[in-house]
C-alpha cells in the first residue's frame, strides 16, 4: 500500500513539474516571439513612456488598404535637434498581404511631396493587437541622402470602415553607416509622430503616392538630421 501511495505521490510530482514548466515557458508579453526578437523590451518601455501607444494582442485586425498621414506632427524627438512640435513630410502608408496565422504584414511607404525620396516596398513586417487597436513593427534597412541607415519603426492606431483613428508612427534610428554631413539622426535617437487631426483617411490603391493633402506638407523627413530636403 505504501508502495502505491509513493507511486502515485511521484506521478502528482512530475505532473506539477511539468505544469510549471509550461508556464514559465509561456508567453505572456502580448507580441510573438518574431517582434521580441528585434525590438528590445527596452525600447518598447521607452516607446510607451514618451507617448507612443503600443497595442499587443494576438488577434489584431485586418488593416489592408491605403491611408493617407497627414498633417504629420512631431510629439517626440530626443535626438539632439528636438523637433518636437513642429511638422515634418507627410506619408501614404500601404498595408498588405497581412497573415494572421503569421502575424506578419508588409508595409509599402512614400512621402508624398512632389518627388518624394522616402520610400519603401515590401517591407516585411509584424503585427500585434486586438479588437480594432492594433501596432505594426517593422525592421527597416534602406538608404536616405546617400546615407545607409537601420531602423525600428512602428505604427499604431485603430481601424474604422474609413481609417485609422489616432494614427501614431515612430522611429528609432538603430545603426548608420558614415554620415559625416548628419544628413541622418543620431543613432539611438528617436521620433514620435502623429497626424494631427487624429483620422488618417483610407484611400484607393490608385492614390497611393499621389498628392493627397490636408494642412501643411513641410520637406523634413522623419530620419533626417532637421535639414529640410531642397526643393526639387
Amino acid at each position: 500500500m505504501k508502495k502505491i501511495l509513493y507511486l502515485l505521490f511521484i506521478g502528482f510530482a512530475i505532473l506539477e513539474s511539468c505544469s510549471k514548466k509550461k508556464d514559465d515557458t509561456s508567453d505572456s508579453s502580448g507580441l510573438s516571439q518574431d517582434i521580441q526578437n528585434f525590438v528590445p523590451q527596452t525600447l518598447i518601455d521607452s516607446m510607451q513612456t514618451w507617448g507612443l501607444v503600443i497595442n499587443k494582442g494576438k488577434t489584431p485586425p485586418m488593416i489592408d488598404g491605403v491611408y493617407n498621414d497627414s498633417a504629420n506632427l512631431c510629439t517626440f524627438d530626443n535626438s539632439s535637434y528636438n523637433y518636437t512640435g513642429d511638422y515634418f513630410a507627410n506619408y501614404h502608408y500601404k498595408f498588405h498581404d497581412q497573415d494572421n496565422s503569421k502575424l506578419t504584414i508588409e508595409l509599402d511607404y512614400n512621402d508624398i511631396y512632389a518627388g518624394g525620396s522616402d520610400s519603401a516596398s515590401g517591407a516585411g513586417s509584424f503585427i500585434s493587437g486586438t479588437g480594432n487597436d492594433f501596432t505594426v513593427f517593422t525592421d527597416v534597412k534602406g538608404v536616405t541622402n546617400g546615407v545607409n541607415y537601420e531602423a525600428i519603426t512602428m505604427y499604431s492606431g485603430t481601424i474604422t470602415n474609413s481609417g485609422i483613428k489616432n494614427l501614431q508612427y515612430s522611429f528609432y534610428m538603430k545603426d548608420k553607416g558614415d554620415d559625416p554631413d548628419k544628413k541622418l539622426i543620431d543613432v539611438g535617437s528617436a521620433r514620435i509622430f502623429k497626424d494631427e487631426d487624429g483620422f488618417s483617411e483610407k484611400l484607393s490603391n490608385n492614390d497611393f503616392r499621389s498628392a493627397v493633402l490636408k494642412g501643411n506638407n513641410p520637406k523634413r523627413l522623419g530620419l533626417s538630421a532637421g535639414k529640410a530636403l531642397p526643393e526639387r
